[in-house]
């Protein structure tokens, strides 16, 4: 349910009790009022006003109730999103199998500091904070936009862990031009057969608001750029070996070019 609504709710029990308090304190000093006791007439004529108010405050929380919930149970889904769906986080990844022996894979992604090895154009990257490929470290990178659209973007993205034994990093995205919030990166290199490898990249984000949950086209272009970075990897080592890229598991045809 909408998160107002449920603020609503909790508010209106809260006024509830408080009604029952006031008017207990009303009888009781109903009971006990004399003719001559002003002062606890003008307790009583305060505490009638009170009551008034409250009541008068309770039926407009409860109108706006009605209406989130009632908005909530006409829209598309038929009921009202629930708390936790609002607030989840958006999740996407691509698995992608790469012809290429683990520890050659893993050598290009393990250099943080210089994401041009698999960014298709890179027009600007800088360490910012901290030392190259270190854990806590900070690159600059800028880049144009994903989405093939004119300008560019950039973001500062964290080294938050690297584990060369398992062959795994994990990154944030802090201050960027996007505007994605709380994102976060795994990237994993898993051993294949016959010198082949697949790489798992995946990302974690908050919701942006105005877009629906994933797939949608933020993380659509994010994941295909994903796919495009690892196909650069290798495709790139081979032109440097000048060897024809085939298929993971297919034998390999050296270039005559």
């Amino acid at each position: 349910m909408d998160t107002r609504y449920v603020a609503a709710s909790i508010i209106l029990h809260k006024v509830n009790q408080l009604l029952q308090f006031l008017s207990h304190c009303f009888s009781f000093l109903h009971q006990r009022l004399q003719p001559k006791q002003q002062a606890n007439k003008r307790i009583a004529d305060k505490s009638i006003r009170l009551i008034a108010s409250i009541m008068e405050a309770r039926g407009i929380m409860e109108d706006e109730a009605i209406q989130h919930s009632t908005e909530g149970e006409t829209s598309g889904r038929g009921k009202s999103p629930k708390v936790e769906e609002i607030h989840s986080r958006w999740k996407a990844g691509v698995q992608v199998p790469i012809n290429m022996a683990i520890d050659d894979c893993w050598a290009v992604f393990a250099d943080f500091a210089n994401p041009q090895k698999f960014m298709t154009v890179c027009l600007e990257c800088k360490i910012v904070e901290g030392e190259p490929n270190a854990v806590k470290s900070v690159r600059y990178v800028k880049g144009p936009n994903l989405d093939g659209s004119e300008g560019t973007m950039w973001a500062n993205k964290r080294l938050l862990s690297i584990d060369h034994e398992n062959h795994n990093l994990t990154y944030n995205i802090e201050e960027n031009s996007v505007g994605v919030v709380n994102y976060e990166a795994y990237l994993q290199v898993h051993r294949g057969n016959n010198d082949t490898s697949f790489v798992t990249w995946s990302l974690e984000m908050d919701p942006l608001p105005g877009m629906t949950p994933p797939p949608n086209p933020l993380t659509k272009v994010v994941t295909d750029a994903f796919r495009v970075f690892i196909k650069n990897v290798e495709s790139r080592y081979f032109a440097e070996r000048k060897v024809e890229v085939q298929s993971p598991g297919s034998a390999l045809m050296t270039s005559t070019a």
